[in-house]
């Protein structure tokens, strides 16, 4: 998961991101322009570059083959046509010995099957390319390969064999017109046959190659990451956002406002040492350092964090006040706008829902430490089972601790139960269970990671007034 909160396959397939993708990125993008498909597309489309490409490669390197071969049958030819003697003669009339001549049949013979080799080389590395371009370059490369031996012979040959070549005159090989037709025929049948051949072997069967991995890679859900804790045996999977995340967003505002600006989203620090530290930092350490910055003036720190809170809740302003963003107090991943906004949130007011009213989930020590104030010089009584917080916060009850555990069916259906006992009995339901059934923590003692004691709403069930 990149800092966008976007998974590796979607960063890979989606056209916003797969340019910063990495390999997966680049490899679909090349699939998709091979293949003529979009990025939400895989159907094999009518049109298909890639494919158009690489039979025109195939065809002119099978042409160049072509070219060398027909050279290699006019050149037999032409050892039937010369004379034979018991020796060869270089000089004056040429002649050559039968050995001679099965030697030099044998000779183009090697060479007409390295060059079918090379043909059927090029051809499978042609029809296994992505990359347009790589295709064009390779159909260039070649050509050279193919003449490597006539490279050779003029690099290392005697000079006295080459200028004895040199003083052989050159003699006429009878052609009919029936003859030159079908050679031509075959030379083209060959031809179409090996393109047939190429794209029904090798080509088709890579296009349906990489469509499925492209399928494989991009088909289906892809905003999700999974990891897995050998621990406790337990896999574990997140959604992920298909949209810029906060650090994202905060780098584009601070790449194009200054850094004082009141949009700033984070805090400009001056050494590599405190960039470490703070980076690293938990929100439980945050949160003790922090004040309850809605009872104190409108401060720079505390503007820095609602625009950082505003960014983390994918809010549509970033410089949004604390009421703007009240309705998003609940949500599990709203820790910072709790810190924020810890009077708007409840983290000062003790007979607010105490889920996530802990440092943990963002609260500040400051605005807990307000709670506790207030509820010291309030009259000691439960909460009425008939108000509506006490009924609205069991209905959160479910949601938070689902978000914070994973619970099986028999363990949900209990605490429904435990719900419901709640709602009909109110504070005395604390009597007759003590502990939360899914943590194991006192309901009046709370819990550090998730929820404030329910002494501040229920005083007299958990043994008087604190």
């Amino acid at each position: 998961m990149d800092l966008s909160g976007n998974s590796l396959a979607t960063q890979a397939c989606s056209a916003a991101y797969s340019g910063f993708a990495g390999p997966a990125g680049s490899m679909i993008q090349e699939i998709n322009l091979y293949l003529g498909l979009s990025n939400e597309q895989f159907d094999m489309s009518t049109f298909r570059p890639g494919t158009i490409v690489c039979v025109l490669c195939i065809l002119i390197w099978s042409l160049c083959v072509m070219k060398e071969l027909r050279s290699y049958w006019l050149m037999i030819q032409a050892i039937f046509w010369i004379p034979r003697a018991a020796m060869s003669e270089m000089e004056g009339t040429l002649a050559l010995s039968c050995n001679r001549v099965w030697m030099l049949i044998s000779l183009y013979a090697l060479r007409t099957s390295i060059s079918l080799g090379l043909l059927g080389g090029g051809i499978r590395l042609l029809g296994n390319t992505t990359s347009l371009l790589q295709m064009i370059l390779i159909t260039a490369a070649l050509p050279v390969i193919l003449n490597i031996d006539k490279q050779f012979f003029r690099a290392v040959m005697p000079m006295e064999i080459k200028i004895g070549i040199q003083r052989f005159k050159p003699f006429r090989i009878h052609y009919s017109r029936l003859h030159s037709q079908i050679e031509t025929f075959v030379a083209v049948f060959l031809v179409l046959a090996v393109l047939l051949v190429s794209y029904s072997e090798v080509v088709r069967v890579f296009e349906e190659g990489i469509l499925d991995i492209k399928v494989q890679l991009c088909g289906g859900q892809q905003a999700f990451v999974v990891a897995h804790n050998p621990s406790s045996q337990l896999t574990y999977a997140l959604q992920t956002g298909t949209t810029q995340g906060a650090a994202v967003q905060a780098v584009e505002l601070y790449r194009y406002s200054s850094p004082s600006s009141p949009s700033s989203p984070w805090v400009i620090l001056s050494s590599e040492e405190s960039f470490q530290t703070q980076a690293s930092r938990g929100m439980k350490e945050e949160a003790a350092l922090a004040l309850c910055w809605e009872e104190q003036t409108d401060t720079s720190s505390s503007q820095l964090a609602r625009n950082a809170a505003a960014l983390a809740l994918k809010h549509n302003e970033t410089t949004a006040s604390c009421q703007d963003l009240a309705q998003k107090c609940q949500e599990p991943s709203a820790r910072l706008l709790r810190m924020a906004c810890g009077v708007t949130c409840g983290c000062s007011e003790p007979h607010s829902s105490p889920w996530y009213k802990v440092e943990a989930q963002g609260c500040s020590s400051a605005c807990l430490a307000s709670a506790s104030s207030t509820a010291s010089v309030i009259p000691c009584q439960d909460m009425d089972k008939a108000n509506q917080t006490w009924q609205d916060l069991w209905d959160e009850y479910m949601p938070a601790l689902t978000d914070f555990l994973t619970l099986s069916g028999n363990e949900t259906t209990a605490l429904l139960q435990t719900v419901q006992d709640m709602k009909s009995q109110g504070c005395a339901f604390l009597l007759q269970q003590q502990f939360e059934p899914a943590t194991g923590a006192k309901w009046c003692e709370g819990h550090p990671e998730l929820f404030r004691p329910l002494s501040y709403l229920c005083p007299l069930s958990c043994g008087g007034c604190r």
